[in-house]
C-alpha cells in the first residue's frame, strides 16, 4: 500500500507540474492577445479620429464651396446689374451715332425688333382682320 500511495504522489506530481505548465501557457497566451488587443484598439482609435477629422474636413469644404458658389451668384448679378446700367447708359447717350464695328461689337442695334419688321406684323395681323 506504501509503494501505491508513492505512485498516487508520483502521479499527482506530474499532473501538479502539468497543470502549472497549461496555466503558464494559458497566461503568456493571455498576455499575447490582451497586447494584440492593445494594438487593435490603438489603430481602431486612429482610424476613428482620422475617420472624423476626414468628416469635419468634408463639412467644411463643403461649406466654403456653398459660400463660394453664393459669392459667384452675388458676382454674377453685380455683373448683370452693371451691364444693365452700362446698356441704359449706352442708350441714353444717341447710340445711333457709335461706330460699333470699331468697338468691335459689329453692327448693334437697340432695337428689339427693326421697326420696319414691327410694321410689317402689325399690317399683317391688320389684313387678316
Amino acid at each position: 500500500m506504501f509503494k501505491k500511495l508513492i505512485s498516487q504522489e508520483k502521479k499527482l506530481d506530474k499532473d501538479e507540474e502539468e497543470a502549472g505548465e497549461d496555466l503558464l501557457k494559458l497566461h503568456e497566451e493571455l498576455a499575447a492577445l490582451q497586447a494584440r488587443m492593445a494594438v487593435a484598439a490603438g489603430r481602431l482609435s486612429r482610424i476613428r479620429k482620422t475617420k472624423n477629422k476626414v468628416k469635419e474636413r468634408r463639412a467644411s469644404e463643403f461649406r466654403r464651396g456653398i459660400q463660394g458658389l453664393e459669392g459667384e451668384d452675388k458676382l454674377a448679378e453685380e455683373l448683370s446689374r452693371r451691364e444693365s446700367e452700362a446698356a441704359e447708359e449706352l442708350q441714353s447717350l444717341n447710340p445711333e451715332n457709335i461706330d460699333w464695328d470699331s468697338l468691335g461689337l459689329g453692327v448693334f442695334n437697340f432695337d428689339p425688333l427693326p421697326s420696319d419688321a414691327v410694321g410689317e406684323s402689325s399690317s399683317g395681323v391688320v389684313g387678316h382682320s
